[in-house]
């Protein structure tokens, strides 16, 4: 019940849930450290949280930003959508809390079909623009993340009418989570989308 095909009868079920599309990103191969990032697809949000590179890790990161939605009672997912990574497949283990009731829903994209969080793909070449591919992420900084992602979400989009993500977001979810999220505005022209 958590294939792709599942998760479209669930989103024809459920028009009005909330999803997230994760993923992680990879500096070099003998890197201890990756990225787990978030992306939120109606305001093209993404987040980038540095975690180890293994499924327990990325668990406590979902799990931790579950806390932070639960501490300002600002929910802003309640389906996720993956891949079939090793990194993921301890997912479902979280899926359900103590008491049984549901944190989230999971599913998985097909193999080879990382067009089925297509949006959250493409984020990631904007982090590119910063940071090319064979850089090692172990010297990386949450901080330095969170600064990335930051002008990355303020850069404004045709996509949506000329407005940044950081904008859409913020007027979907509210300032309070955006804050908690390490996420801040950067000005038009002080965008950096280059190393």
């Amino acid at each position: 019940g958590r294939m792709f095909d599942d998760y479209l009868i669930h989103k024809k079920a459920y028009p009005s849930a909330k999803v997230i599309e994760i993923d992680t990103m990879i500096g070099k191969r003998k890197d201890k450290k990756c990225i787990l990032t978030i992306f939120e697809p109606v305001s093209r949000l993404q987040i980038g949280i540095l975690v180890n590179r293994n499924a327990e890790a990325i668990n406590a990161a979902i799990l931790e930003i579950m806390d932070i939605c639960n501490e300002i009672n600002v929910n802003f997912f309640d389906t996720i959508v993956t891949d079939n990574g090793s990194e993921f497949q301890l997912l479902p283990n979280i899926e359900i809390d103590e008491i049984g009731v549901y944190r989230f829903k999971l599913f998985y994209c097909d193999p080879y079909a990382s067009y089925q969080k297509g949006g959250c793909e493409r984020n990631h070449e904007f982090f590119r623009y910063i940071k090319r591919k064979g850089i090692s992420f172990d010297s990386l900084t949450q901080l330095e993340l969170d600064t990335i992602f930051s002008n990355i979400n303020s850069y404004k989009r045709k996509s949506l009418n000329g407005l940044s993500p950081y904008e859409v977001f913020k007027s979907r979810y509210g300032l309070k989570l955006l804050e908690a999220l390490h996420i801040r505005f950067v000005k038009p022209l002080e965008v950096i989308l280059k190393q």
